[in-house]
């Protein structure tokens, strides 16, 4: 069977190169390799089948004659590749689920029935926990739907939906069960499940698909038709919702269903940024509102108007307004908490400290109240009021709060000793803080102040150079467990670095032993994982360290700490003046040294960069940019944020936290924050970022820096960590 197969191949092969000049006789597997890695299927088709002919040791080789089906399977040359698995199923025993798997696929591609359903059968048996059985899923699904076998169909999108290995195509699946639902007759179910998608998912394409889907359609509810706009508002389909808004205003209907409408279209103009036109509008229709419900939403946009009108005292009035009529809204501590915020802005201290008092004391079990505590103690400390600024923080140092925010309010109370004058009490209070060093951003920052006093009393220096590695002890076991991944390399080299992870992933591969843990996460950096050997040492630190002092494990810390992409950050870091330090520390909390990374705010690869950004960058970096898929190279994505953050430094005066607030929120409102009160003070700096997520972002980057720079021997100065005087 295998001769005449591989003599058929020949045949074909032959045939299908007479006449082309770019065949050449000699070429070699190493060649066709190198082809195939770059998905050139018919060219590394051409060098396996001629590296057969010329040894003929090579035809038995499964992951050449793997490779040959492969090629033929991507060229569509589906029964030749049929063969080919066929032949390679009877012969050995090797990747057993992906040579059923790829003889599925061909008997879909073919639409043979009658092997669809056996072999489709079969993986749902014989492979239920494996990543592929959702792929299975799919196509038998997709096939049933164009057989018009809608049971057939339904069953098994819906089977797709409980699947854990359908990771973020909820919102497809969820699609194609109102697809099926409709063929079906089920058209209040099928309008329900695109309801649910445009609540769910609504920044989906499947989202968008459902709002002019039920737009056009007569029979839906008015609850349909408004989720439809949530969505056009969601992708910024302006003109679509404003036109689909003023038909819906004109025709004759219940009039507080006109009003919500006129409230979505107002909305239209403010997204458009016309916020005069919004604020009149929305005046306009709270002194005549028929429809209460309306009435909470269109009081915050009142005030979201006044704000991007920089009319910050009437937007703070409004704010207040709001949280006194709703109290028991969500928003309601919202409200005061920004108020409070936009007094501070202002300068009027006196008025934000009562707000933040009110935020701490009216809504107790508010996520707003722990940060309206702390800054009460901010405000009093810029008041000049210290002894009150001091007992504000010494109640939290005293509460139950995460040790992060005790840390906070000792480095603060530092701050507040040190503006009373009370120079030993700070100092203290410091070196006792920056005893801790590793544990957050606060007690970081005290050391490395403090450090010369810390490092005499810890001997940091000495234990951090500590080379001693107790996993080394298990090189052995280590060894015997990595050839379980031999496997792993194997699938590698034939279907892809994704695959072979995606296999990783299953049972076979789990771990129960430090040995095993550690040689889990050597696994995956060979397989270029960065991003999961990271977290795998997290947890080894965790479980089998999690006692131990971190200053007598520097080994665990480096592998927290990687040097990932080395190489890459050398050169770009070199040419462009940059601290190697800094790069990583952002690329650790961007991406966790994941170069495939992709955000919810669509950023892409290492450093996350978002296409806008990606497409300027690359002009000015005189590189080509074609896709979104560029950036998940590594090499490209270092080669444009690194850019990007030289640009900030030049920017904002190479002050590193201005450029991670500018990197993560844009430069546009650092120029603000940076125009407050105090703005000479990098700490109050920090504290004033008004957006939590930026304001955590820039202490975690800062923080990965610091221990970079520490284990990296370029820490030494402590002046640059030196707080100024706040006044």
């Amino acid at each position: 069977m295998r001769k005449r197969i591989i003599t058929y191949l020949l045949f074909l092969s032959v045939a299908a190169m007479a006449g082309t000049p770019e065949f050449f006789a000699g070429e070699t597997v190493e060649q066709a390799d190198s082809l195939y890695a770059e998905g050139n299927w018919a060219a590394a088709l051409k060098g396996y089948v001629n590296a057969i002919e010329n040894e003929q040791l090579l035809r038995d080789d499964f992951n050449l004659n793997f490779k040959i089906g492969y090629c033929l399977f991507r060229e569509a040359r589906f029964e030749t590749s049929k063969r080919i698995f066929q032949s390679l199923k009877k012969q050995t025993d090797t990747l057993p689920e992906y040579i059923d798997y790829f003889l599925f696929a061909v008997a879909i591609r073919q639409h043979d029935s009658l092997a669809i359903d056996s072999l489709g059968n079969k993986f749902k048996t014989h492979y239920t926990d494996h990543f592929l059985i959702d792929s299975v899923y799919t196509q038998l699904a997709d096939f049933y739907f164009d057989r018009h076998n809608y049971d057939f169909a339904y069953q098994h999108y819906k089977k797709l939906m409980g699947l854990k290995h359908k990771s973020r195509r909820s919102a497809t699946i969820l699609w194609k069960l109102a697809q099926t639902k409709l063929r079906q007759g089920k058209r209040d179910k099928a309008y329900k499940s695109m309801y649910q998608i445009m609540k769910k998912y609504g920044s989906s394409n499947e989202a968008l698909q459902a709002a002019n889907f039920l737009y056009g359609n007569t029979q839906v509810t008015n609850k349909y038709f408004f989720a439809a706009i949530e969505v056009y508002l969601k992708h910024h389909w302006l003109s679509v919702a404003q036109k689909r808004l003023e038909q819906f205003i004109n025709d004759k209907g219940e009039e507080k269903e006109k009003e919500q409408a006129r409230y979505f279209l107002l909305r239209v103009y403010f997204e458009r940024g016309d916020y005069k036109s919004a604020l009149y509008g929305f005046r306009s229709m709270l002194s005549q509102l028929q429809n209460k419900l309306l009435e909470s939403r269109i009081r915050i946009y009142i005030a979201r108007c006044l704000l991007k009108l920089d009319r910050k005292e009437d937007a703070a009035r409004d704010y207040i307004a709001y949280a006194d009529r709703f109290p028991r809204k969500r928003l309601a501590a919202e409200t005061t908490w920004k108020a409070a915020w936009l007094y501070e802005e202002t300068g009027r201290l006196e008025k934000s400290l009562h707000l933040y008092e009110k935020v701490s004391r009216r809504w107790p079990y508010s996520s707003f109240r722990k940060e309206a505590k702390f800054r009460q103690g901010l405000t009093l400390l810029r008041l000049g009021r210290y002894e009150e600024a001091e007992k504000v923080f010494d109640r939290i140092i005293s509460s139950r709060w995460s040790d992060f925010q005790k840390h906070r309010a000792q480095y603060w109370k530092a701050l507040v000793f040190d503006a009373a004058g009370k120079d030993s009490s700070a100092d203290e209070l410091l070196t006792k803080l920056g005893s801790h060093i590793f544990d957050d951003y606060y007690s970081l920052k005290a050391y490395l102040i403090k450090k010369t006093e810390i490092d005499a009393r810890l001997n940091v220096n000495r234990r951090l150079a500590n080379k001693d590695n107790p996993l080394e002890q298990y090189t052995e076991a280590i060894s015997a467990v990595l050839k379980r991944f031999g496997r792993l390399f194997t699938i590698r080299e034939l279907l892809g670095t994704e695959t072979a992870l995606n296999e990783l992933q299953s049972k076979r591969y789990k771990a129960s032993s430090m040995p095993e843990w550690v040689a889990l996460a050597e696994v995956y950096k060979r397989l270029g994982a960065f991003n999961r050997a990271y977290r795998i040492y997290d947890y080894i630190n965790y479980t089998y360290f999690g006692e131990q002092d971190i200053l007598d494990k520097p080994f665990i810390l480096k592998e927290q700490y990687p040097l990932y992409y080395d190489a890459l950050l050398e050169t770009y870091c070199r040419e462009r003046r940059l601290d190697r330090n800094f790069i990583l520390a952002i690329i650790r909390e961007e991406s966790s040294y994941n170069h495939r990374a992709h955000s919810w705010a669509d950023a892409y690869g290492l450093m996350q960069i978002i296409p806008r950004t990606a497409q300027q960058l690359a002009q000015e970096a005189n590189i080509k940019y074609s896709t979104v898929t560029d950036l998940f190279d590594a090499e490209y994505n270092i080669n444009l944020g690194t850019l990007y953050v030289r640009k900030l430094l030049n920017r904002f005066m190479n002050r590193k936290e201005y450029v991670l607030a500018a990197y993560n929120a844009g430069p546009h409102r650092v120029n603000r924050w940076q125009n407050l009160q105090d703005d000479h003070e990098i700490d109050f700096f920090v504290e004033n970022i008004e957006f939590s997520q930026t304001r955590n972002y820039v202490r975690r980057v800062m923080r990965n820096y610091w221990v970079y720079s520490i284990l990296n021997g370029s820490a030494d100065s402590t002046a640059a960590y030196k707080y100024e005087s706040y006044e």
